[in-house]
């Protein structure tokens, strides 16, 4: 018997259709596998569907939309959960507003209320073409250090990402010159990467993140997000709509025409 319950239900489930708004719902043939709640484009042949390949460029002729999760939809004896198997039947929402789970690599790629949709078409590490996600490119942190300090022995006390970062100078440096130590410092530590130009520092993490924790005198420390390489295409007419419990959002497709 079941005596706890969340106080944060899921709102839903990638593929699945949010609220009673109105939908377009059309059916189509997968051509190879094919995951529940990305999104697919036409196939090679008629009716036939596919997750975007690098050379989609979100064209009327070949955007489809993103595939159902259909609750109608029995699974056989071992399927792999959520995959539509090759040569099998799938629905794909074309109109309407459905949950997924978008790529979200760190903060600031979370994506803001009526922000425009992309598509993933470039597949990454546990990230398959077909994604959606809230930026062409992938969105790395980059903390800029200036350094003002000249003192002799000066400490320059920082901290990010829960690491310690803080130098301790030497003796008759001027801006530069520590500029110079301290980069070559943080660029020795486990997952850290820095280099220097007059006094200023760039440093860069290797998970694509930074977060300044806590910073003292002698510089300044200011993170902004630098843009990666391209992965995916705009979806002209889809909005993310709102944030719900679980990784999920709301997608609102204004679907292409058949």
């Amino acid at each position: 018997m079941q005596t706890s319950y969340t106080q944060d239900p899921v709102d839903g489930l990638p593929g699945q259709l949010s609220s009673g708004y109105p939908h377009a719902i059309s059916t189509r043939v997968a051509e190879g596998k094919v995951q529940v709640g990305l999104y697919v484009i036409g196939g090679s042949k008629e009716k036939t569907a596919k997750h975007p390949t690098t050379d989609f460029t979100s064209t009327p002729e070949k955007a489809l939309g993103i595939v159902h999760r259909d609750p109608a939809n029995v699974l056989p004896m071992g399927a792999e959960e959520n995959v539509y198997e090759d040569k099998q039947d799938l629905g794909v929402v074309r109109r309407g507003k459905v949950w997924v789970a978008p790529d979200i690599a760190n903060p600031h790629e979370e994506p803001g209320f009526d922000a425009p949709v992309y598509v993933r078409i470039t597949a990454g590490t546990g990230k398959p073409a077909g994604m959606l996600r809230a930026a062409a490119a992938e969105l790395t942190s980059e903390l800029t250090i200036t350094v003002s300090g000249t003192g002799d022995g000066d400490v320059f006390e920082l901290e990010a990402n829960g690491e310690d970062l803080s130098w301790e100078s030497g003796s008759s440096e001027n801006a530069t010159q520590k500029a110079t130590a301290w980069a070559a410092h943080i660029n020795g530590l486990d997952g850290w990467t820095a280099s220097s130009s007059g006094a200023v520092i760039t440093v860069e993490h290797d998970s694509g993140y930074i977060e300044v924790d806590d910073a003292g005198d002698g510089f300044t420390a200011a993170v902004a997000p630098a843009s990666g390489s391209t992965v995916a295409v705009l979806l002209p007419g889809a909005f993310f709509r709102r944030k719900g419990n679980g990784g999920v959002y709301e997608v609102e497709l204004g679907a292409f025409d058949d």
